[in-house]
């Protein structure tokens, strides 16, 4: 019988507090696993030793003199520290003195990794004390009955419950956490217990460092969620970085209580501005769309999750003799988010939340016979399965059981599917999404794109943005009455993907990175010997550092937005 997690809870608790934690985490250090881990961190470690000693000693020396602070957000394992590091060095270059926080002095290896990238100064979450007043806000969760309840549950202005729920929908893969369920009311309860904890132990953080900046990964969920929130109610703006749509480019924005719920691709409004004024040529439209062929073509397309590994091109012809569609009906294209990831952390969801929304979708198009649907399961669910050691059934496709046999007007495909997200758009007229990428793209190829949520990309000019469930129930019963953009919502659309796609992105020298085509698309990193020679000097480096200076939200590459028409064409790849 499986222990009540709230008294698993309680005895960690007890153990923190009668200082047994740490011996229980050198009995855990001793599993296989664990070792295993280990080893594969000395191996890849001792590979970049030599060019790690040289950046090492340039981000010590760069950092002593520095006297402002940064808190950055540690992460694990040599290669996603060696990414980081880039990021380490425009933060130094740019006048800030970096304080990894890790989650307790029992990580002695990821801190010895850091101090071999030149990190000297490090926090801990576990050193934080308990949340004194989580008690009134478990009583609050006494009462709740739904969803929606916890996630308006709050302390001390911090969302704590919408913290607590994303948490958990990722740690059960569930896509709605039904707190009916007694087993999953206890799970949310040390969910939410752990989220009090890491926003008392956030508010301690900043009080200790007093830092002017923050440097953040994942946002959404907890620790880090919290922490975030509370930097901009200190009045410190943080920032994040993501791995771009390619291989060796980040995404990195700057965060204030005027955008803390937008996605870290969105374009701010001085982007936007700046690219709908400049002068849109056919060489423009000709860079965007071959980055999209080769990024999809070389299988680079968010290769952090392996969207397209092996898959093919394939032409419009291809595909509708290949999926048996109506040539004489419109098709839509139907995108899931994955249920439990990233949930609740843009904007606002028309539904409560990714599940509901297929789910209504779904009933929407098992009605409608007058299109062609295909729904396309979430290629992602691929290698997130992979790294989480997971071997079941996709969300997606238990929500599409739920409908009984597909009906022949619909066409599913697996997320391992060979056909190309970028083919499927060939035989598309109307894409459906809450806001995920693929909208951006639907829209720049001339499909009518429908909008579920908002925080990202909606009322730019580009989308059809529902407001209510009805309304979009209504949109889908009569969805083949849908009619092509216009020209100029077209365009709108491609200077917007040309913005996410080849101007936002910044292309890394220091050290670069790719992700391995297989299933658990493996980081690889390599430092460059332009950094072991001058770390600081490497354009990437002086880019962020910039930035970071400058006090815009997005990093952006300027040649691209002003550029003459022959730079822009030397652009694609």
């Amino acid at each position: 019988m499986a222990l009540d997690p709230r008294t698993k809870e309680n005895l960690k608790r007890l153990l923190r507090r009668t200082g047994l934690s740490r011996w229980a985490r050198a009995a855990l250090a001793l599993r296989p696993a664990a070792r295993a881990a280990r080893r594969r961190d000395e191996a890849e470690l001792a590979a970049l030793r030599e060019q790690l000693a040289a950046v090492r000693a340039q981000i010590e020396a760069a950092a002593a003199g520095q006297d402002r602070t940064a808190l950055v957000i540690g992460m694990g394992g040599v290669a996603y520290i060696a990414q980081q590091l880039p990021v380490l060095a425009g933060v130094v270059a740019a006048g800030f003195a970096p304080v990894v926080v890790l989650p307790s002095r029992g990580n002695t290896q990821e801190r010895r990794i850091y101090e071999s990238c030149g990190i000297t100064r490090f926090a801990y979450w576990e050193d934080q004390a308990e949340n004194a007043e989580a008690d009134v806000v478990l009583e609050s969760f006494s009462r709740c009955r739904t969803q929606d309840d916890v996630l308006a549950l709050s302390w001390q202005g911090i969302a704590v419950g919408k913290y607590a729920v994303s948490t958990l929908m990722r740690r059960l893969r569930q896509g709605h956490i039904d707190v009916a369920d007694p087993q999953v009311r206890a799970h949310m309860e040390v969910a939410l217990r752990r989220t009090l904890d890491h926003t008392a132990a956030g508010m301690a953080l900043i009080e200790s460092w007093r830092p002017d900046l923050g440097v953040f990964v994942d946002r959404g969920y907890t620790p880090e969620g919290p922490l975030f929130e509370i930097c901009i109610a200190a009045g410190i703006r943080p920032i994040t970085f993501n791995a771009a749509h390619r291989d060796n480019t980040l995404m990195l924005k700057r965060y204030g209580p005027d955008n803390a719920n937008v996605h870290p691709s969105s374009l701010s409004d001085d982007t936007w501005t700046r690219l709908r004024a400049m002068t849109w040529t056919d060489a423009h439209w000709d860079s965007l769309r071959g980055e999209l062929e080769h990024c999809y073509g070389s299988g680079q397309w968010y290769g952090e999750v392996g969207t397209q590994f092996n898959t093919r091109m394939l032409d419009r012809n291809t595909v509708l003799t290949r999926l048996e569609l109506d040539p004489a009906k419109k098709t839509v294209l139907l995108f899931p988010h994955i249920f439990w990831d990233a949930t609740f952390f843009w904007g606002r969801d028309v539904f409560r939340d990714y599940a509901d929304w297929f789910r209504e979708s779904v009933r929407a198009a098992w009605e409608n016979d007058r299109v062609n649907w295909i729904i396309k399961v979430h290629p992602a669910n691929v290698v997130k399965n992979q790294r989480d050691g997971i071997d079941g059934q996709f969300s997606e496709m238990e929500v599409l059981s739920e409908f009984g046999p597909v009906p022949p007007h619909i066409r599913v495909l697996p997320p391992d599917t060979e056909i190309s997200t970028l083919s499927l758009f060939s035989v598309g007229d109307v894409c459906l999404t809450v806001r995920g990428t693929v909208g951006i793209e639907a829209a720049m190829l001339g499909l009518t794109v429908l909008t579920a949520g908002t925080g990202r990309y909606d009322g730019l000019g580009f989308t059809d943005d529902i407001t209510t469930p009805d309304a979009w129930r209504q949109r889908l019963a009569r969805i083949e009455e849908t009619e092509p953009p216009a020209a100029e919502t077209v365009e709108l659309a491609r200077r917007y993907a040309y913005g996410v796609f080849l101007a936002r992105p910044l292309e890394m020298g220091s050290v670069c990175f790719r992700y391995a085509q297989q299933h658990g698309a493996t980081l690889e990193v390599e430092v460059r010997p332009e950094a072991a020679a001058d770390l600081m000097a490497c354009d990437d480096i002086r880019a962020m550092a910039g930035w970071l200076r400058s006090g815009a939200q997005d990093c952006v590459t300027e040649r691209m937005i002003a550029a003459p028409e022959e730079e822009v064409q030397g652009q694609v790849v």
